[in-house]
């Protein structure tokens, strides 16, 4: 079957397991699960995939000077809630919206309170 959408990831996946009763890939991350709201049964809902990574580094910057320091984060982390997401940057190919946001810490990606987040 082919498919609108795909999806592609340039990092190394830290395990993938295929859940054989509903051929569903279970990628790396676990430790981000508790960003994906429990009251959503993505049984049910198959046209639904929820998914949570990290989408940017707190304190580093691009060669364009593109980032975000650590206030500007604490500042702005609720504001991402209900934006929509899209592929490649391009705003005619929304494919979702962001429904959470939180902070982890870059090496291990266990989830870091905001207090924690504001001293980086």
């Amino acid at each position: 079957m082919d498919y609108k959408y795909t999806a592609t990831f340039e990092a190394p996946l830290l395990s993938c397991e295929i859940n054989k009763a509903s051929f569903i890939s279970e990628a790396s991350l676990k430790n981000l699960e508790p960003l994906i709201p429990k009251e959503i049964d993505y049984n049910e809902n198959v046209d639904l995939m929820g998914v949570a990574f990290n989408a940017a580094v707190i304190n580093q910057f691009n060669k364009n000077g593109d980032g975000m320091d650590a206030a500007t984060a604490v500042k702005y982390t609720n504001k991402f809630i209900h934006k929509p997401t899209n592929i490649e940057h391009d705003k005619q190919k929304v494919v979702g919206h962001i429904v959470s946001a939180g902070y982890s810490d870059y090496k291990s990606s266990e989830l870091i309170e905001e207090e924690a987040a504001a001293s980086i």
